[in-house]
């Protein structure tokens, strides 16, 4: 088991390189990490609203720029990308 920061580009370059140094190659990525905080937000301080899209999107984005030069080289791989069941259902507080 690894552990990674998806916010922390030295935390997701360290794991990329134990894979590549492990097994010679990262054949799938799956981004699955994601969060969000509720509240309402006339008093969200800013911070707060920031850290998920660091995490959902931001994260997502970099860890696949990381990866797929790779993989495109190799002309082989798979990433999927999981989205969150809370597009489906309205969440009070969850306005942002």
């Amino acid at each position: 088991m690894l552990t990674l920061d998806i916010t922390d580009i030295q935390s997701r370059q360290a794991v990329v390189t134990h894979i590549h140094q492990q097994f010679g190659a990262l054949d799938a990525l799956v981004n699955n990490a994601g969060f969000g905080d509720v509240g309402p937000i006339e008093t969200m301080p800013i911070q707060t609203a920031e850290n998920p899209f660091q995490v959902n999107v931001f994260g997502l984005i970099a860890l696949t720029q990381l990866v797929l030069p790779e993989m495109r080289k190799r002309g082989k791989g798979t990433v999927i990308n999981l989205s969150s069941i809370a597009g489906r259902f309205v969440t009070p507080g969850a306005g942002w």
